[in-house]
């Protein structure tokens, strides 16, 4: 059984998987073929493209060999005081599952984080690789396999939805979302208050950048000082802020009324917090007539500037035509200038 077990967890594996390992204090973690994945130490084992095969949990205690014998894992990687412990899907989840097997894969991962007092903030990408496991440790159990829906009416019968929410609640929220989200959405909140200081200034995407990832880290130990893993490591933390920045500098920008007022109606919930509603005098001011026409006449300004942009490249584009010889069409003219075809139609037009 349990030579099934791992030619199934091996079988099962995509063709390109994370693999992993530590090397003097370090985390190294990329995307290696399945032959060179197997040789890690640590393995992907969550999600995949192709489907959910299995749930793992990281308990830190140890009390998991007693809560083995009562529900027993596929396997258990362990170490003294610490385990991975997987459970394997005899029927895989589809990688997009229905509401209802979502409903029921919530209720596994909870469930047994719970019956197991494991980690919480554990996302089970990654584990311990029982095809190749880190030195010091031991591959346990008998290589069971499960079906999720006897899987749940076993765990029903050890554990309730009571017990479930109450292992929860006694948790940090920053521990029950994980470091890497809580990290994440700390820091976006923080950039969308700091982008518009750096917009229009010789080197503000990259000095924007900088500050970011100077504040991730900073963030970085302030959420995560008491956590019981610590703070994130440097490397983690340095990956989130980038993408956070590009994010930010490219994609962000803050809805504007006619007056140049945040909008708040156009916000999420969690943005419209960040952005407190306007004093009453300053709505006032924002619903003169002089707050409108400034608006209005900042786009006409805009807009004219735009019309005599085309204007000129079109106005080269059919000189240079002319000048070759080539036939003057519509579309020869807007491939010529880089414009719209409506454009350079209008544009010809205009020349009759």
């Amino acid at each position: 059984m349990r030579e099934y077990f791992l030619e199934l967890f091996y079988e099962r594996l995509p063709r390109k998987p994370y693999g992993g390992r530590k090397d003097k204090g370090r985390f190294h973690l990329c995307v290696r073929p399945r032959e060179r994945a197997v040789q890690c130490p640590y393995i992907q084992v969550g999600h995949y493209p192709h489907g959910i095969m299995r749930i793992a949990l990281d308990v830190d205690n140890g009390r998991f060999m007693d809560v083995a014998q009562r529900l027993p894992p596929s396997a258990i990687v362990a170490a003294p005081g610490t385990a991975h412990v997987i459970y394997e899907f005899s029927s895989p989840f589809p990688p997009a599952p229905s509401p209802k097997s979502a409903r029921l894969l919530r209720f596994l991962r909870r469930g047994l984080t719970a019956l197991y007092h494991a980690d919480p903030a554990y996302t089970g990408l990654l584990a311990k690789n029982p095809l190749n496991p880190p030195e010091g440790t031991e591959v346990l159990g008998a290589g069971k396999m499960w079906d999720g829906t006897t899987l749940a009416y076993e765990l029903s019968g050890l554990t309730s939805e009571a017990d479930i929410h109450r292992y929860y609640n006694e948790r940090t929220p920053e521990a029950e979302a994980g470091r890497n989200v809580t990290l994440f959405h700390s820091l976006r909140y923080w950039a969308y208050e700091q982008v518009a200081m750096y917009r229009g200034l010789p080197g503000g995407r990259t000095a924007f950048k900088l500050q970011v990832e100077q504040h991730a880290l900073q963030l970085n130990f302030q959420l995560f000082a008491d956590h019981p893993r610590g703070p994130l490591d440097s490397r983690e933390v340095g990956y989130i802020a980038k993408s956070v920045a590009k994010w930010v500098w490219t994609r962000y920008r803050l809805p504007l009324s006619a007056a140049g007022h945040i909008d708040r109606s156009r916000l999420s919930r969690e943005e419209r917090e960040k952005h407190p509603p306007l004093s009453e005098e300053a709505a006032r001011r924002g619903h003169r007539l002089g707050g409108r026409i400034k608006g209005k006449e900042n786009l006409m300004g805009a807009n004219r500037k735009r019309r005599a942009e085309a204007e000129h490249k079109l106005a080269g584009a059919l000189a240079r035509l002319e000048e070759r010889g080539s036939p003057i069409t519509v579309r020869a003219l807007a491939r010529e200038a880089g414009v719209a075809v409506n454009t350079a139609k209008k544009f010809l037009k205009r020349k009759k």
